[in-house]
């Protein structure tokens, strides 16, 4: 395979899938301002099903970032003067801009928070969010010591393999009764912060490209596109069938969301790569959606926060209109403020 770092190669399907993946970010938290108290039970399950493709939008991050950074040597200076200061400039400004807009909804008058506002600042910076820019910093820490296990492709297996068993298989095992007794016994709590989750999706990432790419090369697309679909088809029917594995967040997000982004990541490296676009400024526009993924990912909460504050957007409605209809109108507000983000030297050097 051709090095993804070509340009074409990175606007053609690298961009594409920051940007699908950017999409599953704000699809999930514009999800989160509609009411599900008033849906009956069917329309309840067609959102979930219809929900499932968005499922694992940090996985394909870090599948990503695995892919592109194990390939090349690391540079561990950059790493500490560019890489970190980087994302945590991105925590910062992040932060700022909630405690920003939560201080002109308290002086305008309009509550749109559950809780104190300090609570809330509070959850806000150890939320789901930010634990995602704190791995990638973890991910950086820890970077030189996966690049090495990746120069040998026995270390690297057995690297996969033993993440495999701790952050999937012990964490499936434990959910059902009959086995929970013995590796409750075996290993505790430990599956539970056990570090090689993260780690895991990382090296996957790479040994995909280098390793499954080539071979997946020689089958059919439409096949690659069906493994897609029963990924997902596979994912609803261990919610419906296996409810006491789905109930578990650890072992949930283990299995389930792997078993949907593997086969999708594979699909758009093997196809969508393949992908010819001629006009330029489609091109370019692709990949300024992709670049400016950092900021994007800072600014849509602030901006679906800012559009509850105005009272626009509805606590109820017909959710699967509304649902898409407000993702493309919130990424779209968060992609036109990275433009005049890039304006700025001092926040530019924060997203490139």
């Amino acid at each position: 395979m051709k090095k993804v770092q070509s340009k074409n190669k990175r606007i053609l399907w690298i961009d594409l899938l920051r940007i699908y993946a950017m999409l599953e970010v704000v699809s999930m938290h514009v999800c989160s301002c509609f009411s599900w108290d008033d849906l009956p039970d069917f329309d309840r399950k067609i959102i979930e099903i219809t929900g499932q493709p968005l499922h694992g939008c940090v996985t394909f991050f870090f599948l990503m970032s695995g892919m592109l950074l194990l390939d090349k040597k690391p540079n561990i200076r950059r790493i500490w003067t560019s890489r970190i200061p980087r994302l945590v400039a991105a925590i910062v400004i992040r932060l700022a801009l909630i405690v920003a807009l939560m201080v002109a909804v308290a002086v305008t008058g309009c509550i749109v928070y559950k809780h104190p506002f300090p609570v809330e600042i509070f959850d806000d910076f150890q939320g789901n969010d930010n634990m995602f820019l704190y791995s990638m910093i973890g991910i950086y820490i820890i970077y030189p010591f996966l690049y090495d296990i990746c120069q040998d492709r026995k270390k690297e297996e057995y690297f996969l393999l033993l993440s495999l068993v701790f952050s999937v298989i012990v964490p499936i095992l434990k959910a059902f009764p009959t086995t929970s007794f013995i590796t409750s016994h075996i290993v505790g709590q430990m599956e539970e912060y056990f570090p090689f989750g993260i780690p895991l999706i990382f090296v996957l990432g790479h040994w995909l490209y280098r390793y499954v790419f080539p071979v997946l090369e020689r089958f059919n697309k439409w096949l690659l596109f069906f493994g897609a679909v029963a990924g997902v088809i596979l994912n609803i029917l261990i919610r419906e069938f296996i409810p006491v594995l789905a109930a578990s967040e650890v072992a949930y997000v283990g299995f389930c969301e792997l078993v949907i982004c593997v086969p999708i990541f594979c699909f758009f490296g093997v196809v969508v790569s393949k992908w010819d676009i001629k006009n330029d400024r489609v091109k370019n526009l692709i990949s300024h959606m992709g670049e400016n993924g950092i900021a994007i990912f800072v600014l849509h909460w602030t901006v679906i926060n800012f559009i509850r504050a105005c009272g626009i957007m509805p606590d109820q409605g017909h959710f699967l209109i509304g649902r898409p209809l407000w993702t493309a109108i919130v990424y779209l507000v968060s992609f036109w403020l990275s433009l005049i983000w890039e304006k700025i030297p001092v926040l530019n050097k924060v997203i490139k």
